[in-house]
């Protein structure tokens, strides 16, 4: 039963996160990516939150690892990482790595404090 829940969350995590991708790329012709770190940090807010309200069973296989597992993505952030390394985007490379730990951090503990 736990699968078919994983499974189901996968499924419309990756969705939005394509549907974020799409929508951002409409709107935004910058070399930073931008809707990976949107999803990522996003993403780790809503877990804190989930942390704070619902960590256990179907709901954390459900919302937990389906539906925020499927929506960000750390073997993408890391391919964009390595991609902006490899063309010299320094900046571009440190501001993304930065923003994506230690917001996603910052972001997790908010929203595990606002949930409790």
């Amino acid at each position: 039963m736990a699968w078919s829940m994983v499974l189901i969350g996968g499924i419309c995590g990756a969705l939005v996160r394509y549907k974020i991708n799409i929508y951002t790329s409409n709107f935004y012709l910058g070399t930073f990516p931008l809707a990976t770190l949107c999803v990522n940090l996003v993403g780790s807010f809503l877990m804190g939150v989930l942390f704070a309200k619902v960590c256990a069973g179907y709901s954390y296989a459900l919302l937990g690892t389906g539906f925020l597992g499927g929506l960000t993505t750390f073997s993408t952030m890391n391919f964009e990482l390595l991609d902006e390394l490899r063309s010299k985007q320094y900046l571009i490379f440190i501001s993304y790595f930065v923003l994506t730990y230690l917001g996603g951090f910052t972001l997790l503990l908010i929203g595990y404090i606002l949930a409790k």
